[in-house]
């Protein structure tokens, strides 16, 4: 998809104005700035990357279609958020998926790597470095489902509470008990790894 400089500049409210005018542009430019985030999300519910691609699109479509709706109470990113766990949840009502995966390659893992001092000097400090990601992602993959949702939208995409509920569905209440609980299984089985 290719950048128009004429949007890039543009607020994500500027541009959804523009996109409820027929501009074309204005959404593409939208989907490119928020795509990735989407995509994550999809994955985080689905556990696998191709079904996260077609519930990430299907999601930016529905979007499209429903664009006139957006009253811009909640930001943009929260309400696309929204539609695509609606998306994700349907996908994987139609396909009875009873087990989820997390995070398959370890460049999504950076966030907890940074947070991890690693002493080790040269080449093995990158091995080292790897087989913490792989000990993070399979902690988190065995996580309940919702724990591991409320847990990623937090801790990796830096979601509030209140953002969390909203794109979920649920109480605050339910969004911080659920992480409370997701912390305390993640500590407990990181420093039983370790």
């Amino acid at each position: 998809m290719a950048i128009d400089p004429g949007y890039a500049a543009e607020s994500d409210e500027a541009l959804v104005a523009s996109a409820k005018l027929g501009h074309d542009g204005a959404f593409n430019e939208l989907v490119r700035r928020h795509k990735e985030k989407m995509l994550r999300l999809a994955w985080v519910w689905t556990g696998n990357a191709e079904d996260g691609k077609d519930v990430s699109q299907e999601a930016f479509v529905k979007a499209y279609q429903g664009l006139k709706k957006f009253d811009g109470r909640a930001k943009f990113s929260t309400w696309l958020s929204a539609i695509t766990a609606n998306a994700a949840r349907d996908h994987l009502r139609k396909r009875r998926l009873k087990r989820f995966l997390l995070w398959r390659e370890v460049r999504d893992m950076d966030f907890f790597l940074e947070s991890v001092p690693d002493n080790s000097p040269g080449p093995e400090r990158g091995a080292s470095r790897g087989e913490l990601a792989g000990q993070i992602q399979k902690i988190i993959a065995v996580l309940p489902e919702k724990q591991r949702v409320f847990f990623v939208l937090r801790f990796m995409d830096g979601h509030s509470l209140h953002e969390i509920a909203e794109m979920t569905g649920v109480a605050e209440g339910t969004v911080k008990a659920g992480l409370h609980f997701a912390v305390k299984k993640f500590k407990a089985a990181f420093e039983k790894s370790s």
